[in-house]
């Protein structure tokens, strides 16, 4: 039998004892992303049919947004966020959620206020934009990772606006995805970003490598960013490991300590 059919041979007898939870752990791994894609299909199907309770592991986020009612995602097996894929994809409560479901950039910014949650930043020497949400105790005069989505960035030739939410940046790749075309930009700030546009829009057909552009924030949509407050945490480690009771096979012992110590350093919050 071939790898789709046998999966659908073990989805069938799982189901033949009615169970009241099936677990499912990354069962479609193995398959190519057609046949995946089938199965996912029939694995919809027959939780709408049967109604019985899923509980599907897997580390492919396309998978989990397909499938799903709604998503816990771990990190260090704990629990950062529970919702269904719009809720997390909009409104991430964490980096590692932001960067697990969908894609994003992070630019650094700094806060120029900051009250109930929301913040007024700055970007590089000409972009700014008001009433971001905002992770973290963020202070006037601190600085934040700001999180922007490939398809809430628009692309345009010409300078930028003092004051508007645009960024400088010039083009570094340029990649046809079929549906869409993305395009790798590096940022006045130094950041590499990215677009996604739709095949045949009027920008991407006259963009080449090398092009200076304008990356504006989309109005209507800055619900989907976010800035995260960066904290600096200073860590003092002193570890020191020994080995003991190791043999090699000529029968010598093998001993050995050593010990670091890490400097300070600035991380975003989770």
């Amino acid at each position: 039998m071939s790898g789709g059919q046998q999966q659908r041979v073990a989805l069938a007898r799982a189901l033949a004892y009615d169970p009241p939870v099936l677990l499912m752990d990354e069962p479609l791994s193995a398959l190519d992303k057609k046949l995946r894609e089938e199965i996912q299909h029939e694995i919809r199907r027959i939780h709408q049919e049967t109604e019985v309770t899923i509980l599907y592991v897997t580390h492919d986020q396309e998978e989990a947004l397909r499938l799903s009612d709604r998503i816990a995602v771990f990190s260090k097996g704990v629990i950062d966020q529970i919702g269904t894929g719009p809720e997390l994809y909009a409104n991430p409560s964490t980096r590692f959620v932001v960067e697990f479901v969908g894609d994003s950039d992070f630019v650094d910014c700094r806060i120029l206020a900051a009250q109930g949650g929301r913040a007024d930043i700055a970007i590089g020497t000409s972009a700014s934009i008001h009433g971001v949400p905002l992770h973290g105790p963020g202070i006037a005069g601190g600085t934040a990772a700001l999180m922007l989505r490939p398809e809430r960035l628009s692309l345009t030739r010409g300078p930028v606006g003092q004051g508007s939410a645009h960024l400088a940046a010039t083009v570094t790749d340029i990649t046809f995805l079929g549906s869409n075309i993305h395009i790798a930009a590096a940022a006045e700030t130094g950041e590499a970003l990215s677009v996604r546009l739709p095949f045949g829009h009027e920008a991407a057909s006259s963009i080449n490598r090398g092009d200076a552009v304008s990356l504006g924030i989309r109005s209507g949509q800055r619900a989907c960013i976010r800035c995260f407050v960066i904290r600096r945490i200073a860590v003092h480690l002193h570890v020191t490991i020994r080995y003991a009771g190791l043999y090699s096979r000529a029968g010598k012992g093998v001993f050995g300590s050593f010990a670091f110590k890490a400097r300070a350093s600035s991380v975003p919050n989770r």
